[in-house]
Parts: structure tokens; C-alpha cells; sequence
């Protein structure tokens, strides 16, 4: 991949972390990075406009055979994080709160009604249904909390990136009281 054109979301997304370093545990220094959108990574691939791409669902399986993984990242389950600004979590916890406890429901719902689920999909998105029948649905965990060491790795990232000077503690970014934490250890044991 050396010399090569790689496509993945802008810079500083979770995607283009898990990218660039995949890159750099493979040994590759010298690259085009090309900032895309999901969706485009397909057409890009296709048009040989990208020479490498960082895709996911449900265009992963819409590509189908068309694919030739070289590298797969870890299925994550969980959310390193959610976004809130200070000032609405101040003003409406309650919110917060009732915004969680929703996810907390869909989260077990999709694990529990796969067919129900992929139905949903189908009739909220424009994924074509033969598509929505095979994508892999993505799996959460139920108590919807924050993963730990997926969020301090992302910090971690910012630093060896470039982005950030020194890697601040997660209680000075993440406010854990709502969800609480978690980590890939404890949710895999």
C-alpha cells in the first residue's frame, strides 16, 4: 500500500483513526489519505479514484464479492462516546437521561427482533432490501455504556496524531454518571 490512495471519513473520525493506524501497524509510512464520506467510498473504489478504502454497513455488503479485505476492524459494541454539549446537559438532564434509556430500548429490541429490525431499516433508509436481509446489524451493548478503553484509545490517538499536545483524563472529556462505563474486556470476556 505504500504510495497508495486510501479513502476513509475526514480526519479525526473514529474511522480515519482506525485507518491510519491500521496503515501504520502494517508499516505503511507513505500514503494519500482522501477524505470521504461513506457513501462515496464504493463509487471511489469503483472508479479506481481510491486505490484503498475504509468501508462499512451497509456498503460492505452491498459491494459484496467485489471486496478484498486486507485488514477488518473489531466489530466494536458500544459507543465511545456521545455528544451533548455542556450547557444542554445542565439545563436538561432529564433528557439526557430519557435519551439514553431510548437507545437502552432500541439496543435490546434490534438484539432480540432481528426480522423486525431489518424491516425498520428497510423502511427508513434507502438500503435496497435484498441489502438489508444480509448486513451485518451492529450490536451495542444493552446498558448502552461508554467503552472505556475504546475512548481512551481514541485520546490516545489525538496525541500520536498530532492533534492534541497531551492526552487529557477520560473524567475531564466524559461525564460517565449517565451511562457509566464499560470496557471490550468486560463485554467479551
Amino acid at each position: 500500500l505504500q504510495g497508495k490512495s486510501v479513502g476513509a471519513m475526514m480526519k479525526g473520525t473514529q474511522p480515519w483513526f482506525h485507518t491510519v493506524a491500521a496503515l501504520k501497524e502494517a508499516g505503511v509510512a507513505d500514503f494519500k489519505y482522501i477524505e470521504l464520506r461513506q457513501e462515496e467510498v464504493p463509487p471511489a473504489l469503483k472508479a479506481g479514484t481510491i486505490d484503498v478504502g475504509n468501508i462499512g454497513e451497509p456498503w460492505r455488503t452491498m459491494m459484496g464479492d467485489q471486496l478484498h479485505f486486507i485488514h477488518e476492524i473489531q466489530n466494536i459494541s458500544g459507543a465511545a462516546g456521545y455528544a451533548f454539549s455542556e450547557q444542554f446537559i445542565k439545563n436538561h438532564p432529564e433528557a439526557v437521561k430519557g435519551w439514553l434509556a431510548a437507545l437502552e430500548k432500541a439496543i435490546i429490541y434490534v438484539a432480540e427482533n432481528d426480522k423486525e429490525a431489518r424491516e425498520i431499516l428497510s423502511k427508513y433508509t434507502k438500503v435496497p432490501p435484498h441489502v438489508v436481509m444480509k448486513v451485518t446489524l451492529p450490536s451495542w451493548d444493552p446498558s448502552s455504556r461508554i467503552l472505556e478503553d475504546e475512548a481512551d484509545k481514541v485520546l490516545g490517538w489525538l496525541v500520536e496524531y498530532g492533534m492534541a499536545q497531551k492526552k487529557p483524563p477520560l473524567e475531564s472529556i466524559f461525564d460517565f454518571s449517565f451511562t457509566g462505563k464499560t470496557t471490550l474486556d468486560d463485554l467479551y470476556p
